[in-house]
């Protein structure tokens, strides 16, 4: 809770400092963010009420698999702000496949999350086996970017998707071991950040980003 509170100061600084400085994506940006955070701690807050530990019911699956799903969001739109605010004349980073790297990246965290809930070392076969599917996948994707354009981009993608697969190994022999998953999940966190820092230039392609002159901060110029 302290973390969160934390992170929720910190996205609202941000928003205000965006805000008087910049017009455009990222002000439009970090107002999408301010209100799926808000999502984010009212569903926070059920999960809590209704207990978080393992899957209970449909209803219970739902909230928080939304509060998690919110938090990836968040933290890849954060990503894309933080990328479109940058001095990006000298380096642009640049890797083959990155949307659809993106993509299963992010869609291995929705399965990642079923089998969290659904205590994935002996129960819900299919979900099991599909998470172990998709990071097998991955590696050998994130390899295959790595041997096609080798750089610290592709290397760095390789290197964090291998962490996360044996993080992952190890939360499950280690029987859901707290410290051992909090690595896990704390890699996959780092790994959205790093997937969506990548993909941040196309992402941001024909967005209009306007850093604002002094004197129209300080009249409070039109943002959208």
């Amino acid at each position: 809770r302290i973390l969160g509170g934390i992170v929720g100061l910190l996205t609202i600084a941000s928003l205000v400092a965006v805000w008087k400085r910049y017009a455009g994506f990222p002000r439009k940006a970090m107002v999408w963010i301010f209100i799926f955070l808000i999502l984010e701690a009212l569903l926070g807050m059920r999960v809590v009420i209704t207990e978080a530990p393992l899957l209970r019911d449909l209803l219970h699956y739902i909230y928080t698999t939304s509060h998690l799903i919110l938090s990836v969001m968040i933290l890849s739109g954060l990503t894309f702000v933080f990328y479109s605010v940058l001095d990006r004349r000298e380096d642009k980073p640049l890797m083959p496949f990155g949307e659809a790297f993106y993509l299963l990246v992010m869609f291995q965290i929705l399965v990642g999350i079923l089998v969290r809930y659904v205590k994935a070392a002996d129960f819900n076969l299919f979900s099991y086996l599909l998470h172990i599917t998709i990071a097998m996948g991955l590696i050998i994707f994130s390899l295959y970017i790595m041997l096609k354009r080798f750089d610290r981009y592709s290397f760095v993608t390789f290197l964090l998707v291998s962490a996360q697969v044996i993080a992952g190994v190890a939360t499950v022999l280690t029987k859901l071991f707290l410290p051992v998953l909090f690595f896990h999940i704390a890699i996959g966190f780092l790994l959205v950040i790093w997937v969506s820092y990548l993909i941040a230039p196309e992402i941001l392609k024909g967005k209009e980003i306007t850093l604002l002159e002094p004197e129209a901060r300080g009249e409070g110029a039109s943002a959208w």
